[in-house]
C-alpha cells in the first residue's frame, strides 16, 4: 500500500486572501519601493498649510495613474485665478494665500500640487495626462478670456436650465474632456512641457479660471471604490494637511459625459 502523501502546506497569502476576500497577492499595502518596482511613477510637487500657519513644500512619487494625475492637472501655467481685488497667476499663488470662490466667497488655499506634462509623453494608460484648450469665448462671452488651458483633472461647472433640470441643484461639475468636441474646446498635445496645477480649500468650492468656473480639488465620493487598497498611503501622502480629516462633501454634484449627451438629447 503506497504511502499517505503529506498535507499540502497552505501558502499563508492565499490563507489570509480567502479570510479578507481579497487576492492572495494583494494581501500587504505595498511599500514604496513595491509600487516603484511595479508602476511607472512621476514627479508631483506639493505645498500646504500647515495648523500652525507655517508652508511646507515637497515631492512626491507618484503613479502615473489617471487617480493621481487628476490630483494635480487641472489649470496649466499661466491661468488667471480670480482672488479678491483682481486676478493671480495659479503658479503665483501658495497656501494661505485668498481665493474668490463662486460657492462661498473669500477662502484660502491649504493645499496645491503640479506636475510636468512633456510633448510626445502622452500613453493610452494616462487619462488624464493630457491638456484641453478653451478659446476665447468658447463658453460664452469672457467664458473664457483670454483662452483657458485646462488639464484632464479639470471639472467645469454648468449652470444650463437643462442641467439644472437633470441634477436638482444649481449646477453640476463635468470633466473638461466630456466637454472636448474637437471645435469649441478641444485636446492638444503641448509643443514643449507644460506644468499644470491643482489647488484645494478647507472644503469643496468653485473658483474662476480665466472666467470660467472650475472646482477646487476634490477626490469624489467613490474614492473607496476606485482606489485599490496597495495605494491609499501613496495617495494620502499627497495631502498632508489633511492630518486625518477628510475632503469633505461635494458642493455640487458630478455628471459624467453618458450624463451630458442625455442631458443634450432632453
Amino acid at each position: 500500500m503506497p504511502p499517505t502523501p503529506p498535507p499540502a502546506t497552505q501558502d499563508p497569502r492565499k490563507t489570509a486572501a480567502a479570510q479578507q476576500g481579497g487576492s492572495p497577492w494583494t494581501v500587504r499595502a505595498a511599500t514604496a519601493g513595491a509600487i516603484r518596482s511595479v508602476l511607472r511613477m512621476r514627479e508631483a510637487q506639493i505645498a500646504w498649510l500647515t495648523p500652525d500657519g507655517r508652508v511646507e513644500e515637497a515631492m512626491r512619487e507618484i503613479p502615473a495613474m489617471p487617480l493621481f494625475l487628476e490630483t494635480c492637472s487641472a489649470m496649466a501655467r499661466g491661468t488667471l485665478v480670480a482672488v479678491p481685488g483682481g486676478a493671480a497667476a495659479v503658479e503665483d499663488l501658495m497656501p494661505g494665500d485668498m481665493v474668490d470662490t463662486v460657492t462661498g466667497g473669500p477662502q484660502q488655499v491649504v493645499w496645491k500640487g503640479s506636475i510636468l506634462v512633456r510633448p510626445g509623453g502622452q500613453r493610452r494608460s494616462d487619462a488624464d495626462d493630457r491638456l484641453y484648450r478653451l478659446p476665447a469665448d468658447a463658453m460664452g462671452p469672457g467664458r473664457p478670456l483670454p483662452d483657458l488651458m485646462l488639464g484632464g483633472g479639470a471639472m467645469v461647472c454648468l449652470r444650463t436650465p437643462a442641467v439644472r433640470n437633470r441634477v436638482g441643484a444649481a449646477g453640476a461639475l463635468l470633466p473638461v474632456g466630456a466637454l472636448a468636441d474637437g471645435s469649441a474646446i478641444f485636446s492638444v498635445t503641448p509643443a514643449a512641457t507644460v506644468e499644470v496645477f491643482h489647488i484645494a480649500f478647507a472644503s469643496h468650492h468653485t473658483f474662476r479660471a480665466n472666467g470660467v468656473e472650475i472646482e477646487s480639488f476634490h477626490p469624489g465620493t467613490d474614492l473607496g471604490l476606485r482606489l485599490p487598497r496597495e495605494l491609499v498611503g501613496a495617495y494620502l501622502a499627497l495631502f498632508p494637511h489633511l492630518n486625518g480629516g477628510g475632503f469633505g462633501p461635494l458642493r455640487l454634484p458630478r455628471l459624467s459625459a453618458e450624463d451630458l449627451d442625455d442631458v443634450s438629447a432632453a
